[in-house]
């Protein structure tokens, strides 16, 4: 593995965090599609929801544990693919899991929608997708293409390394004040990486100051 302490010579796509709320209903269906696809792979869980557990218990593919029961980065070392499907109405701002797994090198596929949309750029840094066949065919396309992998994974480790508290304090600040696209609105180019939060909180405060005097005139 280019950039993890993985040993394992398997394939390992994994799932980590989330309440059992999150889980998607047809979870089941989608990993049992999966496994059969990639038979040679394994498939992490960390926590494991019940339902895994009753599917999945006695299946060597599967490797089910417990919150907690290894440190997250040692899960992340051993994970090749960060595959996160969703419960439908479940809106995941961050996640923080997503941003952890970037950072640790992992090729991620997530649903296109809420924070991973500023997280990933599309087949340059991850993959975002609709449905459950494009996230099953954006699985199966990484898993057979060990340098996609690494192209992806090391994109993913360089955007997560940009983040900082200042960064996420601008991006929050300037989409509640103007939207998503905030920062192509004030001329800052992009609000996903905010690489010079100064400056864009800077230019936020400028126009909200030329906001409230033109109010006042």
């Amino acid at each position: 593995r280019w950039g993890n302490s993985n040993s394992n010579s398997k394939l390992v796509v994994g799932r980590i965090g989330g309440s059992a709320t999150k889980l998607p209903d047809d979870a089941v269906e989608f990993y049992s599609q999966l496994a059969k696809d990639l038979p040679d792979a394994e498939f992490w869980f960390m926590p494991t929801h019940p339902d895994l557990e009753k599917s999945f218990g006695t299946n060597p593919q599967f490797r089910l544990l417990k919150r907690d029961e290894i440190p997250v980065q040692d899960f992340l070392a051993y994970t090749d693919i960060f595959c996160y499907p969703l419960r439908t109405k479940i809106a995941e701002q961050g996640p923080r899991v997503v941003v952890e797994a970037m950072a640790a090198g992992c090729a991620c596929v997530c649903e296109k929608r809420d924070g991973p949309l500023d997280r990933i750029k599309h087949g340059k840094s991850g993959f975002l997708v609709s449905s459950r066949p494009e996230m099953n065919k954006a699985v199966l396309t990484l898993a057979k293409d060990p340098i996609l992998r690494e192209q992806i994974g090391r994109a993913a480790r360089a955007t997560a390394s940009r983040w900082s508290p200042k960064s996420w304090a601008a991006n929050i600040w300037a989409h509640t004040l103007y939207g998503r696209n905030s920062a192509d609105q004030i001329g800052i180019g992009s609000a996903n990486l905010a690489t010079d939060a100064l400056a864009y909180i800077g230019a936020l405060c400028k126009r909200s100051e030329e906001r409230r005097v033109g109010n006042e005139g």
